[in-house]
């Protein structure tokens, strides 16, 4: 007599269902851990803790006491070459009074938008468009060939008019041509740009770094104590400031009488902006359950095929035993 627990069908049927269970376990384990794995990896990669949010400038304006521009002449007499100066600041003005500066003024404008939505802050108005105009007086005996300015701008933005970031920006634009220049017109789009994300909650210490002005003249009591190229430098290495993107260069050239008067067209649009911040802590678990629970949806399908193989299709064939003679 052949005991069915002894019979090849009954222990085929052991060996394959205990391999095919042991795969089983063995996959749901993997699963079990790739899945917390993949969560860790994407927070740690940047996701989901960066924030990004629509922005409008609520509040710009341009620092002329800051503004600095740089005329390269040639000399209608002599043929040498050399530079002009214009600032309004006063501290800049007595540093340089030997030197050759330009006498002029300047003038800003700005158009904004009429906000009509949310109800809240209907009313309110939002600044669209800027533009400054600088007319100079130029030596009638001296030819413009290039310039270069250097037009500080402060700005307040934030997202859905609320929780407003200082931010400041170094306009720098610079031109040379062959013909000798009468004025130029200039405009661009201002963009922030960012080598680290905000903050999600009001940081006082880095509101305070991000609206530094890029030029402290207060601190300057001679002509060898401003370093351009170093003002630069640092202003560079900030975190969070404005830029001129798609920025337009239209010189004009003329030859009349009026060649001594030279004028300046600075026109920045101001459109919406996206910035980057910390995702706070709740959010960042309700990402990662919202994460964790999308892995999960997505291996279940596998997995059940696998638990309907490994289970539902194991069935023991009938089998006929004969026993004795």
């Amino acid at each position: 007599m052949v005991e069915i627990f002894h019979h090849p069908e009954e222990k085929y049927y052991h060996a394959t269902i205990a391999s095919r269970t042991f795969i089983f376990v063995s996959i749901i384990t993997l699963f079990l851990f790739i899945v917390p794995v993949a969560i860790i990896f994407t927070i740690s990669d940047g996701w989901p803790t960066v924030t990004t949010k629509w922005a409008r400038f609520t509040d710009c304006n341009f620092l002329s006491q800051q503004t600095i521009l740089i005329f390269y002449t040639c000399s209608k007499i002599r043929g040498n070459y050399g530079t002009m100066l214009w600032t309004s600041s006063p501290s800049l003005s007595y540093i340089w009074k030997n030197s050759n500066l330009v006498s002029g003024a300047s003038t800003t404008s700005r158009h904004e938008e009429l906000v009509l939505k949310p109800p809240k802050y209907a009313g309110s108005t939002l600044p669209k468009r800027m533009k400054v105009e600088f007319r100079l007086n130029m030596d009638s005996a001296l030819e413009v060939l290039g310039v270069q300015l250097f037009v500080p701008i402060s700005c307040k933005i934030s997202p859905q008019y609320q929780n407003s970031r200082n931010v400041v920006g170094l306009i720098s634009e610079r031109y040379i041509g062959q013909a000798a220049l009468s004025g130029m017109d200039i405009s661009g789009t201002l963009a922030t740009y960012q080598t680290s994300v905000l903050s999600a909650e009001y940081n006082r210490m880095e509101d305070y770094f991000n609206r530094l002005l890029p030029f402290n003249f207060s601190t300057i009591q001679s002509t060898s104590e401003f370093n351009l190229e170093q003002i630069l430098y640092s202003y560079e290495k900030r975190n969070f400031v404005l830029q001129l993107k798609q920025t337009s260069r239209i010189p004009t050239h003329s030859s009349s009488s009026l060649a001594s008067l030279f004028h300046i067209s600075l026109e920045i649009e101001l459109p919406k902006q996206r910035l980057a911040y910390e995702t706070p802590f709740t959010h960042a678990v309700k990402w990662t359950y919202i994460r964790y629970v999308s892995l999960w949806i997505i291996l279940m399908w596998p997995i059940k095929k696998l638990l309907r193989y490994t289970f539902e299709r194991n069935i023991l064939q009938d089998t006929h035993v004969k026993y004795g003679k």
